[in-house]
């Protein structure tokens, strides 16, 4: 899958914060990824041998509490309402809950920042496989987790740095974010 300009919105306004990306899969697993952003920090790159920028091995940051985390979201969502509203829950009811919001609005910058170390902790709605796969293997190949069963079943994506921010963040941002579901 290939996202040859991934942040359009950002490029075609002089934002920095664009990149071209791509992941190869194999029976629907991801073998490896890439992702380009060349106005910002420069290539990386994932594999089973880890992740990657410019050549020199990458990793998430080490644990730390949420109130010291920085969180990145998506772009609010175009298609769905329970997602729009779940994005507006995170950031009116979790803004005491991590230090601060981002919103970079491209998926490359979201998952290159939380694998390089920039970030804590990634919420995203996953729909087009192009948007998130890239930078979720690259993330996850740089040591960030995330709860499987919640994006298959939910497709919410709420991906960290280490296994303790992801069960503080599943403890204390997810009942608060999903409480607006209709589902």
């Amino acid at each position: 899958a290939i996202d040859p300009i991934d942040g359009t919105v950002n490029m075609s306004r002089g934002m920095p914060m664009f990149g071209m990306q791509g992941v190869f899969m194999e029976g629907g697993v991801p073998k490896a990824s890439v992702i380009a952003l060349p106005e910002l920090s420069g290539t990386y790159e994932a594999s089973a041998e880890g992740a990657f920028l410019d050549g020199t091995r990458i990793r998430t940051a080490d644990p730390r509490p949420l109130r010291e985390c920085i969180l990145s979201t998506g772009d609010f969502s175009r298609r769905s309402e329970d997602y729009r509203l779940m994005q507006a829950r995170l950031m009116s009811d979790c803004r005491d809950t991590v230090a601060r919001f981002k919103m970079f609005g491209a998926a490359c910058v979201d998952f290159a920042y939380l694998a390089s170390g920039r970030t804590d902790i990634h919420v995203r709605f996953v729909n087009k496989i192009w948007d998130f796969m890239p930078g979720m293997f690259l993330a996850e190949m740089a040591g960030a987790v995330y709860d499987r069963d919640l994006l298959a079943e939910t497709g919410i994506l709420i991906m960290c740095s280490s296994r303790p921010v992801l069960d503080d963040a599943l403890s204390e941002i997810l009942p608060r974010i999903t409480s607006s579901c209709r589902r």
